[in-house]
């Protein structure tokens, strides 16, 4: 055999053991298995109870015989019985994710079958690092798009450089020689100590969870069944020590950054976490933009512009938020920031995370991400109304109103009741604002000829007091007469009153936006002159 060929063999065993070697073994999660209150873990899981379908975070793995906790829930954890073996308290947290590149057509949102979706949360940042502490195992991106390298400035603060520092998630089918690679640059984004590069393919798993997909779209997600179809995952983790990326005493001082080189292929949960108690993360600030509401699942206001400055007042970066609303800053220094929202035309700021209605949100960012920051928008009001007058003339119905600002507004509908409750529509104008928005005052006119009243309300108005006596009366003989009545006036061509002076009549305007929702002006009672 050549030597070439025994030499390249005997490194490709080596390094195939090494990343055996820091293959995760075991996961203890949130998973509610059988009532117990946590899953645990070890190797492919088979039916569907034993194959996590909601989001769920990782409490604890175990690596090279020892059991680490990830502060996720520590007394969850001591309560599992029988007594967790070589457990050793450890916080981890997932790297900040910011910065990614735009997703590929075969990237795609990865969440459990029983997570409810918001398909209008495009941002793959989201995705990786949702859950408690950013550790939660039933989402993720799918085909995480490659050309760019995710950047994390760091700081070692240990001497435990055996300890698990960096963890690594692979929750999809793996079968490419494409891989990840992960290490520690210097300020001159020189490499320091050695780079781990990882092929899942050879990382066994540790569990199987079940998922559904959705392809990332600008205007949304959108579920595809195809993929779907499949949907069992199974998950894999591997860890590695500071002294695994062959960072020691020497060195440490000159880590300026943790990269990750995206390959195109990986499929994770979170694209890392990190033990806090050996490395500290620059972190990230992130929220959203809502209009009428605080909650997720509130409808977001897409394309609203963001920007984050820093405690002397200098604008830090700036973003526009996604179809969900959502924003998000990384790579953010420890220290006192300040988010200001820009207004958008025709919405006023209803609320914030800090309890106030102006454009600003402070926040103060320690070893931690802020990730509950918010604006919430008031819904714009489609039209300001002015003054609304109605009034009964020899020729019918005349009505006047006025608007003071119009926004996508469409046209207008008059509607008239005989008891203020229960409105008829007698007409219609379109507006008159330019594409339907205006901050003038505008003014409109609709006269309702007398036909169209008696048309439209059943009976000639004059009489509307002699019917509600008859209805209450129930007297034939008045009804007889009403009848006569009737037709006397019918054919009276002097009349110039088509109301009598003892009936009601109400008007209001329904104003119709572009995208078909309406509001009322004030209900005004008819002057009859």
């Amino acid at each position: 055999m050549n030597n070439k060929i025994v030499v390249l063999t005997l490194f490709a065993c080596l390094l195939l053991a090494t990343i055996y070697a820091q293959r995760v073994s075991g996961i203890y999660t949130t998973f509610n298995y059988n009532g117990t209150g946590y899953w645990h873990s070890t190797g492919p899981g088979t039916g569907a109870a034993n194959q996590p379908g909601d989001s769920h975070d990782l409490l604890a793995f175990t690596w090279k015989g020892a059991t680490y906790t990830t502060g996720v829930d520590d007394a969850r954890v001591d309560a599992i019985a029988p007594a967790v073996p070589s457990l050793v308290k450890q916080t981890f947290r997932a790297l900040p994710v910011s910065a990614l590149p735009a997703p590929a057509s075969g990237t795609f949102v990865g969440v459990g079958v029983n997570y409810v979706t918001n398909t209008a949360n495009t941002s793959m940042e989201y995705y990786l690092t949702d859950g408690v502490r950013g550790l939660n195992l039933g989402t993720g991106i799918y085909n995480l798009p490659s050309g760019k390298i995710s950047k994390y400035t760091v700081q070692v603060n240990t001497t435990a450089f055996s300890s698990p520092a960096i963890l690594i998630t692979q929750v999809g089918s793996y079968a490419t020689d494409i891989n990840d690679e992960f290490y520690f640059v210097d300020i001159a984004g020189n490499v320091l100590g050695q780079k781990r590069i990882i092929d899942f393919d050879t990382v066994g798993a540790v569990g199987v969870g079940r998922y559904k997909f959705y392809n990332i779209l600008a205007s949304g997600l959108v579920y595809n069944s195809s993929v779907s179809s499949s949907a069992t995952r199974d998950i894999r983790l591997v860890a590695f020590s500071l002294a695994d990326f062959g960072i020691n005493p020497a060195n440490m001082t000159q880590v300026h950054q943790f990269w990750h080189k995206l390959s195109g292929n990986s499929d994770q949960a979170f694209i890392g976490a990190y033990n806090t108690e050996t490395i500290k993360v620059f972190q990230s600030i992130s929220g959203f933009v809502y209009v009428g509401g605080s909650t997720p699942g509130t409808p977001g206001y897409a394309g609203a512009t963001v920007t984050i400055y820093n405690e002397t007042g200098t604008a830090v970066d700036t973003t526009v938020t996604n179809p969900a609303g959502y924003y998000l800053f990384g790579d953010l220094a420890p220290g006192n920031y300040t988010i200001r929202l820009t207004v958008p035309d025709n919405h006023t700021i209803a609320g914030a995370s800090d309890n106030q209605t102006d454009e600003n949100i402070t926040v103060t960012l320690a070893d931690e991400p802020v990730a509950n920051t918010w604006f919430s928008l008031a819904q714009p009001l489609p039209v300001d109304f002015g003054t609304v007058t109605a009034a009964i003339t020899k020729d019918g119905l005349l009505v006047n109103w006025s608007t003071l600002k119009e926004v996508s507004n469409d046209h207008f509908e008059v509607e008239a009741s005989t008891d203020g409750t229960h409105f008829h529509a007698l007409g219609s104008l379109s507006s008159k604002a330019i594409d339907g928005n205006s901050d003038s005052a505008l003014f409109y006119v609709l006269e309702i000829s007398r036909e169209k009243l008696s048309a439209v309300l059943g009976l000639t108005l004059s009489l509307l007091s002699l019917v509600s006596m008859a209805a209450f009366k129930k007297r034939r003989g008045l009804l007889v007469m009403l009848i006569i009545v009737t037709g006397l006036y019918a054919c009276s061509k002097n009349e110039n009153s088509i109301i009598s002076k003892d009936a009601d009549l109400f008007v209001r305007i329904k104003q119709v936006d572009k995208d078909g929702c309406f509001k009322y002006s004030t209900t005004v009672k008819v002057v009859n002159d």
